[in-house]
């Protein structure tokens, strides 16, 4: 149960820094409502199967269901659909998240 919680914590923290993160870049890349992507798997948190396994308390800690890291998409130029970086005039944000 020590590692299932350290686990959460841990888990915890990387979603605080992912939340951050989309705040900033989303005021940098100034993405309209109509922006495609090129794949919607993991833009939405979905609870996992398993979280009967799991005590009643952790739920409470996380009721929107589990942060999994492996699975979220990060927004970033390569995550839109293709020709969105040109509409949108993302060119210079693209080159530098292919220079990183």
């Amino acid at each position: 149960m020590a590692q299932k919680n350290d686990l959460l914590d841990r888990q915890r923290k990387l979603e605080a820094r992912i939340s951050a993160y989309e705040h900033r870049i989303s005021d940098i890349m100034k993405l309209d409502d109509e922006t495609l992507w090129s794949t919607e798997v993991g833009k939405h948190r979905e609870i996992d199967s398993e979280l009967a396994d799991v005590s009643d308390d952790i739920l409470a800690r996380y009721p929107e269901g589990w942060f999994t890291p492996e699975r979220e998409n990060i927004t970033l130029p390569s995550a839109l659909a293709p020709g969105e970086i040109e509409r949108q005039s993302l060119q210079s944000i693209a080159l530098i998240e292919a220079e990183l």
